[in-house]
């Protein structure tokens, strides 16, 4: 892609350029913004470094590139994490006034909208964001805007890794500022990072110093690295101090006099293909196995799994169904300040394309949120299921016009869905609303299980404090929303985020196996089983960089749904995983390994043989597991039960097989689902109802089915079916959990009988 240069004259902007380049794309331009002429030469900026800016025009000289600069007229005035110019206009009390208000951001809006008009080749941007989500967020946002890419190859990348390969690499940089404990001006100012490295090091293990400055300790600016085509040679400077704190004294480098001297060796005209090939042999860019290591690990795991004999097709069940063309209605389901929503489908008899099925589930769902006080804001995980995914972009392009700032993480599969439906969806949201989260035996119409009567004022104070902590629950949302392009994780390829944690529970986006830098698919082995195992493996490192990212682990994984296009490789999930876990998070030998569900789809995004799904539990305490049996006529159903009973949460894979060569009849199926939930909730254990602590006050309860997602391979004619008998068979006189029924190819495990897997959601 054709990129400009975002430049502070930093290190880290000179740095992700190299990357830029040393991953094939071409810098056409450079964008700078700095101070007004009659403001200070250090800004109270949260976005942008402008120390130094007097000698910014000195490197794009050094480059030879042209410099495109505006000066600063906004300030820091929205400084919550999602950036939003309505609200931003809207807190200084002015309308909005987008691409051109207050905020510092809309600066670099105008900058790069100059850019464009300048430079109409542009496509990218380059930005040397290491670990501020405040600032990737703005700039992705400036970039969405404008049609651009951002490309932070240095995002969340180990800063120790980084200094040391910038130093490598022959970038060189002066200490242009100090404002942290250890620093000092006459001592450190004008010193190269190489001249300094070992002193930051010091720093870092006694005060926690940040080796790249990623906490403001200090700035610098670059007088050489390897695509400068001339070296800059500062003659005077100034010490400028701020502070004389004798603890952390504040000061900066004012650069007066400097000078180009021409580097050897450097060819009339700049070669960018070269220049890549120089650039390549010296900095870490697009190995995906270096960013999530270990792929010794799964070469032994191959060696292990290449003798292993393939298992044969099982014979297609005979089924006894009615053709039943409804699905049942789509129910809701509370628990613990998280409401789940059962599967939508589009009415067809009004929606027949694509756009407007997509349309349609939108705004059913916007309908039965509202219902409930809550919106597609508050959503935490979308669940979008459909017929092509030929039509992938038409979806998202649909898609994306209800979710804008922070949206929800989504998994996105191709299923077998009925004739004449493209797509279905259902979720799962927060409450914002606390009337809707208040337990029925806390209503004042209801007495206690035990007879006694509890005072209005009691009840009322219950009510207050459940509501209270629904409240909470609410605020405690956390998006990882990444739309640039880098080396730490894929970036969305629609409308959602990477992750949303809420309260206790993070759900994480399916993923792909996506090499970050290109965003590509991996290219694997031509070998089947290689094939799975390498895409399995980066596809496990992708959750690792997410759920890392957000304070939590894999260990964490109660459970893991394998999307894969041919169910014989699929029990590689289940054995890598453990081999990742032990590698990479902090778990002990005896750690619990999630519970694996597989099902075979016809098609994934992006041509890709695996996706994953999770659900990570932020718990201090173990999780522990279960398996009981269940039968009913000649089908046998399994389950595996992972619990948390202080988190309140219960997890159950169910899979139900048939005798071979027998018939299968869908209501039998319903029926013992619905006899495998009564053995769960007879033997779960109970738990005192509160959403987040125990009240000696509060009556006991049992477990509660709260969510059932199934994959069937019974044919999509029959899934209507499926749902309605599952309806009847799990509906109890308060309430039915929200039901997803899904046809897919094959489901369990390879060498099965089986015709239903699923998921069921249990709070206690």
């Amino acid at each position: 892609m054709k990129v400009v240069g975002l430049l502070s004259g930093g290190k880290d902007s000179c740095f992700n350029m190299m990357h830029c380049v040393a991953m094939g794309h071409e810098l056409v331009a450079l964008a700078n913004l700095m101070p007004a002429a009659s403001a200070p030469d250090e800004l109270d900026s949260f976005m942008y470094q402008t120390v130094g800016h007097e000698a910014v025009d000195a490197i794009a000289r050094a480059l030879e590139l042209p410099l495109v600069r505006r000066a600063i007229l906004g300030t820091s005035l929205h400084t919550e994490l999602a950036y939003d110019p309505s609200v931003t206009a809207a807190a200084a009390g002015a309308p909005s006034t987008v691409g051109g208000g207050p905020d510092e951001v809309e600066d670099l809006f105008a900058l790069l909208q100059q850019v464009k008009e300048l430079h109409p080749e542009v496509e990218a941007v380059s930005v040397g964001a290491i670990a501020s989500d405040y600032q990737r967020l703005r700039v992705e946002h400036v970039c969405k805007r404008l049609g651009l890419t951002s490309l932070a190859f240095m995002w969340r990348r180990p800063q120790a890794d980084l200094m040391r390969e910038m130093i490598d690499a022959g970038l060189e940089a002066i200490l242009i500022k100090v404002a942290a404990v250890g620093l000092e001006p006459r001592k450190h100012l004008g010193k190269t990072l190489g001249q300094v490295h070992s002193h930051l090091q010091r720093m870092n293990e006694m005060y926690g110093l940040h080796i790249c400055g990623e906490g403001g300790e200090y700035e610098s600016f670059t007088v050489d690295c390897p695509l400068f085509r001339h070296r800059i040679v500062v003659d005077e400077t100034e010490i400028v101090v701020h502070s004389h704190d004798p603890i952390a004294p504040v000061a900066y480098l004012r650069i007066k006099k400097l000078h180009l001297e021409p580097k050897d060796n450097i060819p009339s005209q700049r070669d960018w293909a070269l220049d890549a090939e120089r650039l390549r042999a010296v900095i870490s860019t697009s190995n995906p196995f270096q960013m999530v290591e270990s792929y010794e690990t799964l070469q032994q795991h191959l060696t292990l799994c290449e003798d292993a004999p393939l298992a044969a097709s099982t014979s297609e069940p005979v089924i006894n169904a009615s053709q039943s063309e409804h699905y049942a209605p789509s129910h809701l389901q509370q628990a613990h300040g998280h409401v789940w929503v059962g599967l939508i489908t589009p009415d067809i008899s009004v929606a027949s394309s694509v756009d407007d099925q997509i349309v349609s589930l939108f705004e059913q769902l916007v309908d039965r949120l509202r219902s409930i006080g809550t919106s597609l804001a508050h959503v935490s995980v979308m669940h979008l299921h459909v017929a092509d995914l030929a039509n992938f972009g038409r979806v998202n392009a649909v898609y994306g016009r209800y979710f804008d700032v922070s949206p929800a993480s989504r998994i996105c599969i191709q299923v077998r869905l009925p004739p004449g439906i493209h797509a279905q969806l259902d979720c799962v949201a927060s409450v914002p609303n606390p009337t809707f989260a208040v337990p029925a035996d806390l209503s004042d119409s209801e007495a206690d299980s035990d007879g006694e009567d509890e005072t209005p004022t009691r009840r009322k104070q219950a009510r207050r404090e459940l509501c209270e902590a629904a409240s909470k629950l609410v605020r405690s949302r956390r998006v990882m929303h990444v739309q640039g392009m880098s080396h730490w994780a894929p970036a969305n390829i629609g409308p959602y985020s990477q992750s949303v944690q809420v309260g206790n529970l993070n759900f994480v986006a399916g993923q792909i196996p996506l090499v970050p830098g290109t965003m590509t698919l991996l290219r694997s082995s031509e070998s089947p089983l290689a094939k799975y195992a390498e895409q399995t493996w980066l596809a496990l490192g992708h959750l690792h960089q997410v759920l890392s990212a957000t304070s939590c682990d894999l260990a964490r994984v109660p459970f893991l749904i394998c999307y894969v296009l041919d169910i014989q490789y699929g029990l590689l999930a289940s054995q890598l995983f453990q081999a990742f876990v032990r590698q990479h998070c902090q778990a002990d030998e005896t750690a619990t390994p999630p519970l694996t569900l597989l099902a075979q789809v016809p098609a994934l995004p992006r041509a890709a043989s695996v996706e994953l799904e999770t659900v990570a539990v932020i718990a201090a305490t173990r999780w522990t597991k279960s398996k009981q049996s269940v039968q009913h006529e000649n089908l046998t159903a399994s389950l595996e039960i992972c619990s948390n009973v202080p988190l309140g949460w219960l997890f159950v894979v169910l899979t139900i097989e048939h005798d071979a060569e027998t018939t299968v009849d869908v209501e039998h199926v319903a029926l013992l689902t619905a006899k495998c939930w009564t053995a769960v909730s007879r033997n779960a254990p109970h738990a005192r109802l509160s959403l987040f602590r125990e009240r000696a006050d509060l009556t006991p309860t049992c477990a509660q089915a709260v969510s059932l997602r199934v994959f069937h391979s019974l044919g999509p004619k029959t899934s209507p079916q499926i749902s309605e008998s599952l309806t009847r068979a799990l509906a109890t006189e308060k309430s039915t959990p929200a039901i997803a029924v899904l046809a897919c190819d094959r489901v369990g495990s390879p060498s099965s009988h089986a015709v239903l897997t699923g998921l069921l959601v249990v709070a206690v």
